[in-house]
């Protein structure tokens, strides 16, 4: 695997379904290149589980990824288009279900047992996260070939030649962070 011959500045989208590790890469690229990293999710979900109106998180996004460098984890459609035309580049989480809902169901359980505050003080707990059709759980499995066909089909299309990585496991990813910079800052 080469790194498309991107340098600074880094703005990079990371996508893939859910539980697949998008803001774990996220927060490490963050460090690693020493840039801002945006969490969708801490744009749309307001306490209590309720969502952002569309055109308030679009100008979330649009304010957000105005900033001249940073990392995005996140699949919102209804802000795609601003997060992928200010992308330097876009990578692609495409791992096997199987690993997918290994990583789901381990995380969703730290963060019940823990009572782990998520974003504006949300949290999981153990009816949503095993018992519910809103279970993040449910929604892996259920949207993980939707999702991959979905990605298949779109980073085929000639606007996204040269900016897409697909990463398919763990060792691919670990290839791929260490052929970057340790950093985007010039000394």
């Amino acid at each position: 695997m080469h790194l498309p011959p991107f340098e600074s500045p880094w703005r990079i989208s990371i996508v893939g379904c859910s539980g697949v590790g998008k803001t774990t890469l996220a927060r490490h690229l963050a460090t690693q290149l020493q840039i801002s990293h945006i969490e969708m999710d801490g744009l749309f979900w307001y306490p209590h589980w309720q969502a952002a109106q569309t055109e308030e998180f679009r100008d979330r996004i649009s304010h957000a990824v105005a900033q001249p460098e940073w990392v995005i984890d996140g699949n919102y459609r209804q802000a795609r288009d601003l997060v992928w035309q200010r992308a330097t580049l876009i990578l692609w989480l495409d791992y096997p279900r199987w690993r997918v809902m290994q990583q789901i169901i381990w995380r969703t359980c730290k963060r019940v047992v823990l009572a782990q505050p998520l974003w504006n003080d949300n949290r999981e707990n153990w009816r949503q996260a095993f018992f519910s059709r809103d279970s993040m759980i449910y929604y892996a499995w259920s949207t993980h070939p939707q999702r991959r066909e979905e990605y298949n089909w779109l980073f085929s299309l000639s606007e996204f030649e040269g900016r897409v990585v697909r990463l398919r496991s763990r060792q691919e990813t670990e290839a791929f962070l260490n052929q970057l910079p340790t950093s985007s800052k010039t000394p």
